[in-house]
């Protein structure tokens, strides 16, 4: 995201007063730990719309999921910490999620968050445009979507710590941490250091996800009471090619 508000500069003061580990030491022995370093960049994964294909009562005309991607760890600190100040100056004590938020809510999270360095990879379907008769039946649609997310990225993920809301994994398909690990670097090796199940409620990485797929599923879902692009285009810069990318899997090419 890119941009320097009023209010990012207030909580980037206040985050400049918390203490910084010293460096690393490399210079004495090293533990089996240290010699085999951990991941490379942190990927959180979230989604926006139902599974259903009930149109006329009330499914969404549209899937999204979104990847939030970190590839320095320090902007994952900043991003907590422009959260929790949204969430104070706005006495807000539950997670965000977007369908949640109030219009201003929605507005100062964009806000507070400008200045975090993350990178947005999405994908988008149609799903009135989706007839295979495997992707129809609830969790296939939105499993074949995260794979098809996390295995068309063009060099851009490597050797990712990918993050899931615990909750979703049976919306989504998952039976357990190894299958999307398994799945995913059969088809594109390196891609995928871990996987981790977390809860949305403590983990602003996912909740940052939720956001940016809310915001696009918005800017295209039908029959909504209130489309608006205005979040997307606020978001647009984190997406931008050619590291990141909202892929519409519908379209025609």
């Amino acid at each position: 995201m890119s941009g320097w508000t009023e209010t990012q500069w207030e909580w980037e003061a206040m985050a400049e007063s918390r203490a910084i580990p010293p460096p690393l030491d490399w210079s004495g022995s090293h533990s089996e730990k240290d010699l085999n370093p951990g991941p490379a960049m942190h990927v959180f994964v979230d989604d926006s719309g139902c599974p259903g294909f009930k149109f006329a009562d009330g499914s969404s005309t549209h899937v999204v999921m979104a990847a939030a991607i970190f590839p320095d760890p320090l902007e994952i600190e900043r991003l907590a910490s422009a959260m929790d100040f949204c969430a104070s100056k706005n006495r807000l004590t539950k997670e965000f999620k977007y369908s949640g938020l109030k219009e201003r809510h929605r507005d100062c999270l964009f806000e507070c968050t400008s200045g975090v360095r993350l990178i947005l990879r999405a994908i988008t379907a149609d799903k009135r445009k989706v007839y295979s008769p495997l992707l129809r039946e609830g969790p296939p649609l939105k499993s074949h979507l995260l794979r098809q997310l996390l295995t068309h990225h063009f060099g851009n993920i490597s050797n990712a710590k990918v993050v899931v809301d615990g909750k979703d994994t049976r919306g989504l398909g998952i039976p357990d941490r190894d299958y999307i690990k398994r799945k995913v670097n059969k088809e594109t090796p390196g891609t995928i250091h871990s996987v981790k199940f977390a809860d949305s409620k403590q983990n602003r990485g996912i909740q940052i996800a939720d956001m940016l797929a809310g915001a696009i599923g918005r800017s295209i879902q039908e029959g909504t009471k209130t489309p608006s692009s205005k979040h997307r285009l606020r978001i647009s810069g984190c997406a931008r090619g050619p590291l990141g990318d909202i892929w519409d899997f519908t379209a025609k090419s």
